[in-house]
């Protein structure tokens, strides 16, 4: 019987094996031949075909296939982009499912990638397995610097393997995240003897792992000696007090942990106690955060030496604790002599105006806080009366939040009194306090006589007419207040009154938000009186009320002979037809108005020509809105007359109005002419056939705009047919959004035909279009010859493998295209596959580019 021989392909000559190699794609080279011995890595690698297929031009830096399934054709593809990749340094797989034969590709990969920075695993069932496998590749990395590695399934022989292989053994990994994991007590263990030898790792995160105290017992044994780290993240794990002596003695001898989050544990007033003695040596952290840890009094009493000795920490945070006054008496003393805390934080404790007056005492002889937030505690008149003195004498403090206490009338009247005498606010923030009567008025004669706080907020308040009254007496005396908020009050035609008087005098005020009050007609001639002798308000919001016909023929005239308004918003008002008309003459003589918002105010072909008229003579405005209106093709006649004559509008919205075929018509023949349009707002107007024949006649020769809004229209083949053939000539034109039509595969092939002719547009959006693989077909031959476009969405589609194929080929080639958006298309693991191969050959020259596909299979 005659022995059988077997043959194996790495015994044949090499003559032999490149025959049998050209019948093979480089890819399944790569998969299947590569790196199965010595002898047969020399032979492909001397392979001519492979070598061009691995060392083409390479140039993209980041890649997102987050959120997907790519599965394990995909993680080959993954693998043989990193092996060969010469420029790729972010990589972000979470959220995937490649098995492990996928993850052990990938994996495997990473040790001969040159360039990898940051990797993201995070969410993609990794195991301990697994984690052996990658813990042996980036053994040998040399250029991974962050790792995330947060919700997977790694348990203490996961963190095994990457403690005694990584952390000891990588010299470059800086960021390391394995928060929402189960390495327990044991897996702590494993990583702490790791960080004892590392000297890289700057950022270890190991939230929500089940670590206990044996655990942090461990940690805190390698913080004495680890040189290197700089934030532990411990929160969200089951710390109790018995183990905060641990880390307390490690940071008596650490000298570069700046940051330790130990948030949402069992640490209460015991465990706060371990801390105090440490930092009052301590020379590294600069924030302490302590809040929702229960402290009571007996736990601040501890951190009394801290506070007064040590010399770094600039934040203390003990919000939502069970402080009450006698500890505020004990933190008040530390305070005095403290030389470091910029920023207090004591919201949501229990402190009454006997703790204040510990504060206040502190506040006085403290040179250095300039932030206290002391909010929904249990302060009252007598509290606000000791913080309104010192803020007559310290000089630091700018900001001091009080909000949600009890500090009545009598409170509000000391804490003003204070406001003439201090001299360090710049911005007070009072919305939501519901002021009364008298509260408002000594707050306003306060302001008189301040001259530091240039920003005023007060919405919110329920402040009425006497209020606004009181704001006014300020307004006339104060120099300083240049923006004042007084939006979602109670101030009604008589309030503004008393306000408008006010302007008459003032002449520092530039910004006045009266949004969603009660001004009408009457309150708007007031207004109207005063600003033509105002020299200051540039800027005035009027939005939200119910101002009609008659209080927009008050602002016409005033507009008349103001020369300092730039922006005025009449938006979702009553103005209608007639105050359109009034708003004419003002506008035809006005200089300097540049915005102008009429939305929503019921203006309907008969009002948009007196607009039309003004805006022939206007010589200002640069931006006009008309959006959600009553206009339909008659006011679009007007309007498009008007532009003939125009030379300054530059954005014109119109969006959510009537305007249909006729109006379409004069608007797209004008705009053939118009010279400063240069954005036009054309979405939701159920633009069709003939009304984008018309645009397109536009677009051939309109020599300014430069993007156009089609969302949401029904635009569909036959529509992109006449507008192709504009874009082909087009010369201008570089954004074009046509989302949320009905474009489908025929008019992709209208649209990818004039690109090929188009040298001006970067930005395409088609967006939920109904265009599938033979559109994206036609995508793909474009690309092969566009020199321009450089941004393409085609997410929401039905593009599936086939169309991504189509792509894949195409990006071979193509230099320009920077972000390419397939997702919530049809894309499986085979489309995966061919978009992996591609970036092999990709040649575009650029920074960043992000490449992002769902797969909905």
């Amino acid at each position: 019987m005659s022995e059988k021989i077997s043959l194996k392909l790495d015994t044949l000559p090499v003559e032999l094996i490149y025959r049998i190699l050209d019948h093979l794609d480089p890819l399944v080279i790569l998969c299947s031949l590569q790196n199965t011995n010595t002898r047969m890595n020399t032979i492909i690698t001397s392979y001519q075909p492979f070598q061009a297929y691995a060392h083409s031009a390479q140039t993209l830096e980041t890649l997102n296939l987050s959120q997907n399934k790519i599965g394990i054709a995909g993680a080959i593809s993954l693998a043989i982009v990193l092996k060969h990749n010469t420029t790729l340094t972010k990589l972000d797989i979470k959220s995937n499912s490649c098995g492990d034969e996928g993850e052990q590709l990938v994996t495997d990969a990473l040790q001969r990638t040159t360039t990898l920075t940051a990797l993201s695993i995070e969410q993609s069932y990794i195991n301990d397995d697994q984690m052996n496998h990658l813990a042996n590749a980036l053994m040998l990395n040399k250029t991974l610097k962050t790792l995330c590695l947060a919700k997977n399934d790694i348990g203490k022989a996961g963190v095994k393997h990457l403690a005694t292989t990584v952390l000891q053994c990588n010299t470059t990994l800086q960021e390391l995240d394995i928060a929402s994991n189960r390495i327990g007590d044991a897996g702590a263990q494993h990583l702490a003897n790791a960080l004892k030898l590392n000297t890289t790792l700057r950022t270890l995160n190991l939230a929500s792992n089940k670590i206990c105290n044996s655990g942090v017992s461990y940690l805190a044994i390698a913080i004495k000696q680890n040189t290197t780290l700089n934030m532990l993240n411990l929160q969200h794990n089951n710390i109790q007090d018995g183990t905060i002596k641990y880390l307390a003695d490690a940071l008596l001898n650490n000298t570069t942990l700046a940051t330790l989050d130990l948030k949402n544990n069992m640490i209460e007033t015991m465990g706060a106690i371990q801390f105090p003695v440490v930092l009052m040596y301590n020379t590294t952290l600069i924030t302490l955060n302590l809040r929702w840890k229960n402290i009571d009094s007996t736990g601040v009493k501890h951190l009394l030496h801290v506070i007064q000795q040590n010399k770094r920490i600039e934040n203390l945070d003990l919000a939502w604790n069970n402080i009450s006054d006698a500890g505020i008496e004990e933190l008040a003393v530390a305070l005095q002599y403290n030389t470091t805390i910029l920023t207090l934080n004591l919201i949501g404790n229990k402190i009454a105006s006997a703790g204040v007056q510990h504060l206040a005492n502190a506040f006085l002889q403290n040179r250095i806080l300039t932030t206290i937030n002391i909010s929904c505690s249990d302060i009252d008149e007598t509290g606000a009366k000791y913080l309104a003195y010192v803020l007559q004498y310290n000089t630091t403090i700018s900001t001091l939040i009080l909000q949600y206490n009890r500090i009545g009338d009598e409170g509000v009247q000391h804490l003003a009194a204070a406001l003439l005498k201090n001299t360090t606010h710049s911005m007070l923030n009072f919305q939501g306090r519901k002021f009364k009567h008298g509260m408002m008025e000594s707050l306003a004669d306060a302001l008189q006589l301040n001259s530091t706080i240039t920003v005023l907020d007060l919405q919110r308040n329920k402040i009425d007419d006497k209020g606004s009254q009181h704001i006014a007496d300020m307004l006339q005396h104060n120099t300083t207040v240049t923006s004042l908020n007084l939006s979602h009050n109670d101030i009604s035609d008589r309030g503004v009154s008393y306000l408008a008087q006010a302007l008459q005098h003032n002449t520092s005020l530039s910004i006045l938000n009266l949004q969603h009050t009660k001004i009408g007609d009457a309150g708007v001639e007031y207004l109207a009186k005063n600003l033509t002798l105002n020299t200051s308000l540039t800027i005035l919001d009027l939005s939200d009320n119910t101002i009609g016909a008659a209080g927009t023929r008050h602002l016409a005239d005033a507009l008349h002979l103001n020369i300092m308004i730039t922006t005025l918003d009449l938006h979702n008002n009553q103005i209608g037809d007639d105050g359109a008309m009034h708003l004419t003459s003002g506008l035809q003589h006005n200089r300097t108005v540049a915005m102008l918002d009429l939305g929503e105010n019921g203006i309907s072909d008969a009002g948009v020509e007196h607009l039309a008229n003004a805006l022939q003579q206007n010589t200002t405005i640069l931006t006009l809105n008309l959006k959600s209106n009553k206009i339909g093709d008659l006011g679009a006649v007007h309007l498009a007359n008007a532009l003939q004559q125009n030379s300054t509008l530059v954005t014109l919205y119109l969006q959510e109005n009537k305007i249909e075929t006729i109006g379409a018509v004069y608007l797209a023949i004008v705009l053939q002419q118009n010279k400063p349009l240069t954005t036009l707002n054309l979405w939701y107007l159920k633009i069709a056939n003939r009304e984008a024949e018309y645009l397109a006649n536009v677009l051939k020769h309109n020599k300014t705009i430069i993007t156009l809004h089609l969302e949401r229209n029904n635009i569909d083949a036959k529509c992109v047919q006449h507008l192709a053939g504009a874009f082909s000539k087009n010369t201008t034109l570089t954004m074009l959004n046509c989302q949320e039509n009905r474009i489908d595969d025929e008019g992709a092939q209208h649209l990818t035909n004039a690109l090929l002719e188009n040298t001006t547009i970067v930005i395409l959006n088609l967006q939920n279009n109904s265009i599938g693989d033979t559109g994206a077909q036609y995508f793909a031959n474009t690309l092969l010859h566009n020199k321009t476009l450089a941004t393409l969405n085609l997410s929401f589609n039905r593009i599936s493998d086939e169309g991504a194929q189509y792509l894949a080929d195409a990006l071979q080639q193509n230099k320009t295209l920077v972000s390419l958006d397939l997702q919530s298309n049809k894309i499986g693991k085979t489309g995966a596959i061919f978009l992996a191969n591609a970036l092999q050959k990709n040649t575009v020259k650029r920074s960043k580019s992000i490449y992002s596909f769902n797969d909905h299979q």
